[in-house]
């Protein structure tokens, strides 16, 4: 099946019941980290492109054809040891998240100047730090959680 959004429509006519209920699935579509290989869900309306000149090195997601929005998601494979937490950030909330057998650790930070919060999640796996994270909000959060539940770093 395609990426993209399907509605499934299921009717009851009468005498049964005369009702009917509609709902929509979303197909999320695949791209690959390409230096871990890993394989990233995101929602079909997204669009997904490098997110550094070295090719490979991470991918960002956005619901935006725009770049430079700030608006999406970056997925990428950290240097072993790397810290997620940004000291010049404030930190507002440190939760584990367990999947699995993986313990993923999610973290809301806000930048001081503009007050922006920033959702991330990351764990340590053999090739470094696998990171994901962009600007908290709902949707955001709920792609990450997605991406999270779906990946085998």
């Amino acid at each position: 099946m395609s990426p993209g959004d399907y509605s499934v429509i299921v009717a009851n006519p009468s005498p049964g019941g005369g009702s009917s209920a509609n709902f929509v699935f979303s197909v999320w579509s695949l791209t690959q980290q390409q230096v871990s290989g890993v394989v990233i869900p995101y929602p079909p309306s997204w669009t997904a492109t490098s997110s550094s000149p070295a090719a490979g090195e991470g991918i960002y997601i956005s619901p935006s054809q725009e770049e430079g929005d700030n608006s999406g998601i970056s997925v990428s494979i950290l240097p072993p040891g790397t810290n997620v937490i940004d000291s010049s950030y404030v930190l507002i909330r440190q939760t584990t998240m367990q999947i699995g057998a993986r313990n993923w650790t999610v973290v809301v930070q806000q930048e001081p100047d503009s007050g922006q919060l920033f959702y991330d999640a990351s764990i340590t796996t053999s090739g470094g730090v696998f990171d994901v994270g962009g600007p908290d909000t709902p949707q955001n959060e709920a792609v990450v959680n997605n991406i999270i539940s779906s990946v085998n770093p």
